[in-house]
């Protein structure tokens, strides 16, 4: 039932939670970190997102964008390609810069899966891109490195090149065996997006 104001009581409308005002000493700001797998041939697409603020229209600003990935769990030991630096040319608003890396190194062991059929041990596989600019600024992003898909008939959800039925709230539980859940067999017919 709704009140005079239109919203009912059950649901959170507006700034929920706490606000943060922050203050940034440098004149561009990273707006954000998109990490792209694409399990077809192995890479790994990285977008960054920076935002320049220069104090005189026209001025650009050249920065150096270092990268590096590492394992997110302690356990986890793999062997990453180690990104070059790169000299960036910031023009005022919103920049985009794209990288590729090979993702070879890592290997398979490396892929992010769902934990089908379920575990009590199950850790996912997921690494950390941390990017530093003018060795001052610092950003990371964690990720897995997982591809949803169909297949090219469009008959089942792919995950790595694998078949996997998503299983919902209206999924009765006879619905819900292993092989719905997951399967460890490759689908041959794999379309890359």
């Amino acid at each position: 039932m709704q009140n005079e104001t239109g919203y009912t009581s059950k649901f959170a409308h507006g700034i929920s939670s706490y606000a943060v005002i922050s203050k940034f000493k440098s004149d561009f700001l990273v707006t954000d970190v998109w990490v792209k797998p694409h399990i077809g041939n192995e890479m790994i697409e990285v977008i960054v997102e920076i935002d320049y603020f220069p104090e005189e229209e026209g001025q650009t600003r050249e920065i150096v964008k270092d990268g590096i990935f590492s394992p997110f769990n302690s356990n986890d030991e793999f062997e990453y390609t180690v990104p070059d630096s790169e000299r960036v040319l910031l023009k005022k608003g919103q920049n985009l810069i794209r990288n590729w890396y090979s993702w070879e190194k890592p290997g398979k062991e490396s892929w992010w899966w769902p934990n089908r059929p379920f575990r009590e041990d199950y850790t996912p596989t997921l690494h950390w891109y941390n990017l530093t600019f003018n060795n001052d600024f610092q950003v990371s992003t964690r990720f897995g490195f997982v591809e949803h898909s169909e297949n090219s008939d469009e008959s089942c959800y792919l995950i790595n090149g694998r078949r996997f039925n998503y299983i919902g709230d209206g999924t009765p539980e006879p619905g819900n065996s292993e092989y719905d859940a997951y399967t460890n067999q490759e689908v041959s017919d794999r379309s890359e997006r």
